[in-house]
């Protein structure tokens, strides 16, 4: 009897302690994700499409229409290698002080058509602040 009233006991502590956690999901507002390179999404997009994840790169424009990209290195950037950019929705009055800079950003990567030839894009990008090589994620 004791023995039972424990059981139940035990259970329904770990099924309160269990609804405070955070919860992890599949869904695309799925505020836990594994940083990933640039290089790797640009390499396999069909794997990462619709997913939000957590990316390094360095911000500047996408050739002559000033869209803003994600580019894999700041040389890469500043000579325009679209190659290795993803596009993205970023506002240029919003996000000004950040281009010519590393960013750190999580955001939800969509895989380009087969015949677009570019890299995909970002769109619902969050914590977008600056970053330093050498410093940590």
């Amino acid at each position: 009897m004791i023995r039972g009233s424990m059981i139940v006991l035990v259970t329904g502590f770990l099924i309160a302690i269990g609804g405070l956690l955070p919860q992890r999901s599949s869904s695309q507002d799925n505020a836990f994700f594994n940083p990933v390179s640039l290089i790797r999404v640009i390499a396999n997009p069909k794997d990462f499409d619709h997913k939000r994840i957590r990316t390094i790169g360095y911000l500047y424009y996408n050739a002559l229409d000033r869209r803003l990209g994600i580019y894999v290195s700041e040389v890469d950037g500043r000579n325009w290698v679209a190659e290795n950019s993803v596009d993205t929705n970023l506002d240029e009055r919003k996000v000004g002080g950040l281009i010519r800079n590393y960013v750190l950003f999580s955001g939800v990567y969509h895989a380009p058509d087969p015949r677009s030839g570019d890299n995909g894009s970002f769109d619902q990008i969050l914590d977008l602040k600056p970053w330093k090589p050498g410093e940590p994620k």
